[in-house]
């Protein structure tokens, strides 16, 4: 059976047929638009208002005792802002992030030598998104339980927030190396063609 003949699920259809570079470009710009809101406006706000970045932001650094460290430092006000304004945000930055970086990879994936060999890759940064999810649930339930600090509760939260960290990086990396692939296969195929359209010049063609 051939690779082509090979069934396929949603996800194949979704990210891979129907990526193309007007998909790549339609959710990049929905991902970057969610991202300047989180980043760019209400982040700086917050951390402005409360001295503390909202919990996600502090990348590697929400382990205990820190986690609780910044829910203390954020007090009422700083937590319902956390929940009414970061949180919605930061359920659509993942999930608009996986949609781009997946149909990106599966746009790359059809590019390899004409094939969707790669296409599973997408996984990778589908994993992220919902790794994202999850962490979101851990500092939800954390600040809506404070003051109450579970430990063990948050280093399992910790966890999910390496796994995500983990998945996230590693998604612009098999870009990367997709990109790379297809520069190394595109570039020798010009060659050769350049190469063999010079040796077809009429001149030494007989009569």
């Amino acid at each position: 059976k051939s690779r082509a003949d090979t069934p396929r699920g949603p996800l194949y259809t979704l990210f891979v047929t129907h990526a193309s570079l007007v998909s790549i470009v339609l959710s990049g710009a929905v991902f970057a638009l969610v991202a300047y809101q989180e980043l760019g406006v209400f982040a700086p706000n917050f951390e402005n208002s409360f001295g503390d970045k909202p919990i996600d932001l502090n990348i590697g650094k929400t382990y205990p005792p820190l986690i609780f460290n910044y829910i203390s430092d954020y007090g009422l006000e700083g937590c319902t802002q956390y929940l009414r304004g970061f949180v919605p945000l930061d359920t659509l930055f993942p999930f608009a992030g996986g949609v781009f970086l997946a149909f990106c990879i599966g746009w790359l994936s059809k590019q390899s030598e004409g094939t969707s060999g790669y296409w599973p890759l997408i996984l990778v940064p589908l994993a992220s998104w919902l790794f994202d999810w999850t962490e979101n649930a851990f500092f939800v339930c954390m600040v809506l339980w404070t003051p109450a600090q579970p430990v063990a509760f948050a280093w399992a939260g910790y966890v999910v927030s390496l796994s995500k960290l983990a998945t996230l990086a590693g998604s612009f990396v098999i870009v990367l190396i997709l990109a790379a692939i297809i520069f190394l296969q595109v570039c020798p195929l010009r060659a050769a063609n350049r190469k063999n359209d010079q040796g077809c010049n009429p001149d030494f063609v007989a009569a």
